[in-house]
């Protein structure tokens, strides 16, 4: 990869985009890695270039604003926003130093979202907004035979070429989507709604004991007990109809099925029974909704519906601000209002 800023080149080569199993199973768990650190590189030497160029007030002020809005993650330091916030700080923040990064965030979060639609709109928006930003501007070659372009000409080539690559090999970045008749249940709680979808079929024991649970009203009035941001949610205990927060957590567990082979997998969205004491046990009526992939789950945990519509809202949940004293669980209660079949 060169910029023309510098007096020479350095090249990165990809390996190509080749159809191995192994490589499958790599991008798979850890293409979102991958691309943040790209992405971050990339940022990382534009930023120098644009520091010469803004007033050192200006640029903290329109920074602080960025910060004020997002969220480091845990390890890798990535703001983390959602993209109608990134979207809010790019209009906001149009003509200044931190406006083009933000909406090249909403790009980047769209696109861990496979929403690439609405990332490519993004980027469109950005071209239209920045013209001569170096984004657009400045010369990258991702390999020594690489005709190069703008880092933008070079996003928005390697999203398409993943966008087109994924649609052939849909299974293994989603579960396949519910049956039309299948049961849907909507979620009510005190921060918005979502619908999840039930794989009767796939998943019969477990999506017969958790409509059962939702008829008799068990969700009714609980709070989620434990948040991930950027990862999950958890509910369905009942000690959490209660005050005492201590023994939030604990309840639950007397409900206890085989576990089932379904096929589907810890995807983005997913509905996944909390394991049992004992191997091979699920605990039906305690429940994650995860608002990312998480592979390492498949083994032990028995993922039976999907969140159909309002993942937003359960990413809102999942990003809750917790108790310092107790880690991941909401500082405020987050309660269930009601769960109901659609």
């Amino acid at each position: 990869m060169a910029n023309t800023a510098h007096k020479s080149a350095t090249s990165v080569t990809l390996a190509p985009l080749q159809e191995k199993s192994q490589f499958e199973l790599f991008v798979q768990q850890y293409w979102k890695h991958a691309a943040a650190v790209a992405v971050v590189g990339a940022i990382a030497v534009v930023v120098l270039h644009q520091r010469s160029q803004a007033t050192k007030a200006e640029r903290q002020e329109s920074w602080n604003a960025v910060v004020s809005r997002a969220t480091p993650e845990q390890f890798t330091r990535e703001l983390k926003a959602d993209p109608s916030t990134w979207n809010e700080l790019a209009t906001s923040l149009k003509g200044r130093d931190a406006g083009p990064w933000a909406r090249l965030m909403q790009a980047k979060t769209l696109v861990d979202e496979r929403k690439y639609d609405e990332a490519k709109a993004a980027l469109a928006q950005l071209r239209t907004d920045y013209p001569s930003h170096p984004l657009l501007q400045s010369d990258w070659r991702w390999s020594e035979d690489d005709k190069g372009g703008s880092l933008i000409d070079v996003i928005e080539k390697r999203l398409s070429e993943r966008a087109a690559w994924e649609a052939s090999k849909a299974n293994l970045f989603a579960n396949p989507p519910p049956e039309s008749s299948d049961p849907r249940v909507v979620f009510k709680t005190s921060k918005g709604d979502f619908t999840v979808a039930v794989y009767t079929s796939k998943a019969p024991q477990h999506a017969a004991k958790f409509l059962e649970l939702v008829d008799a009203k068990h969700f009714d009035g609980m709070a989620v007990h434990e948040v991930a941001a950027g990862q999950s949610l958890d509910l369905g205990d009942p000690n959490t109809k209660g005050e005492d927060t201590a023994t939030w957590g604990q309840g639950g567990r007397d409900i206890v099925l085989p576990s089932e082979s379904t096929g589907l997998h810890h995807f983005a969205g997913a509905l996944s029974a909390l394991a049992g004491a004992e191997p091979k046990q699920s605990l039906p009526s305690r429940v994650s909704i995860l608002v990312s992939d998480n592979l390492f789950q498949d083994d032990t945990r028995v993922v039976f519906g999907v969140v159909e519509s309002g993942l937003d809202i359960a990413r809102q949940i999942a990003a809750a601000e917790t108790d310092p004293n107790v880690p991941r669980r909401p500082k405020d209660a987050i309660r269930i209002l009601s769960a109901a079949r659609q």
